[in-house]
């Protein structure tokens, strides 16, 4: 009996992440440009305040330090999901639905509302502060790079949350995201510190990307998908980017030379409805293996 009990408990759970995903994407999608409350900066005065108090041992400089700068945050979340648990089943369910908000990006179809505004207008000033905010050099703007850009924040900002929310619950998607923040710190910072962020990133990246490129090839050109992937190079936990970015170029069937605006706006279009129906086939994955489980 407590052991059908548990699997019950389990079978519930998985419903319920699965409703927190639905739920949870529908409200970042109702908040869209009006999103505010996403501010890592209390992360960012917290690491420094750690480092300041740490950076002097031996243990800092390295994998101990990184695994040490997310674990009370969330040791913390834990803690006040396991005390509101005690009040009422609910808090938790509501506390992991917030996280995994809290977590993901700003909806991502913003990018592709703005970029096909910019292309329309041919508003130079406003593509070059959109590709800054891209993480790109505005001086070297091509329509490739803008593409893996928009195909990466899909993944950092989406996909890769909702794979460790399914994975660990909020917990995942929350280190997912604080990894992501500190990768963004520490990137273009030489030392064992740096190394350890990035080694993490790479492996909380490894299976989501590969998960994110079989979704592109089903979503989009199944062969052009596959052979952008096999073309990748590289040591196996440092490709997880270019895995994302030739897999989704050649699923959408991307040719560079197509550069005029008209073309440009198609590819922009083609990419947004890749990426919707990446996300629908994950989550409709999700909800047969949910169902499946139920109904064994």
């Amino acid at each position: 009996m407590q052991t059908e009990r548990k699997v019950r408990t389990c079978e519930l759970g998985k419903i319920m992440t699965l409703i927190s995903i639905v739920l949870g994407l529908a409200l970042v999608s109702f908040l869209g440009p009006r999103d505010r409350f996403r501010d890592y900066s209390w992360f960012d005065r917290y690491s420094n305040w750690l480092e300041m108090r740490c950076n002097s041992y031996s243990f800092w400089d390295g994998p101990a330090g990184v695994v040490l700068t997310p674990a009370l945050p969330l040791a913390l979340l834990l803690i006040l999901a396991g005390w509101l648990g005690e009040i009422s089943a609910l808090f938790p369910w509501l506390i992991a639905m917030v996280v995994f908000v809290y977590s993901l990006g700003a909806d991502p179809s913003r990018y592709f509302d703005s970029l096909l505004a910019i292309v329309a207008d041919n508003d130079e000033a406003g593509l070059k502060d959109l590709v800054r905010e891209l993480g790109l050099d505005p001086e070297q703007i091509d329509n490739s790079r803008i593409v893996r850009a928009l195909l990466l924040q899909a993944h950092a900002h989406l996909f890769g949350v909702i794979f460790w929310f399914i994975i660990l619950g909020m917990t995942g998607a929350l280190l997912y995201a604080l990894t992501g923040v500190m990768h963004q710190r520490y990137r273009d910072i030489h030392g064992g510190y740096s190394r350890a962020v990035a080694d993490l990133r790479s492996i909380l990246m490894w299976p989501s990307a590969r998960l994110l490129a079989l979704g592109f090839a089903l979503s989009g050109s199944l062969e052009d998908a596959l052979n952008g992937w096999r073309s990748v190079q590289g040591a196996t936990l440092e490709c997880s980017e270019e895995i994302i970015a030739a897999s989704g170029l050649g699923a959408m069937q991307f040719r560079p030379e197509q550069d005029e605006e008209q073309n440009f706006s198609n590819q922009i279009y083609a990419l947004q409805a890749m990426i919707n129906r990446t996300l629908i086939i994950w989550l409709t994955v999700l909800g047969l293996m949910t169902i499946a489980n139920w109904l064994s």
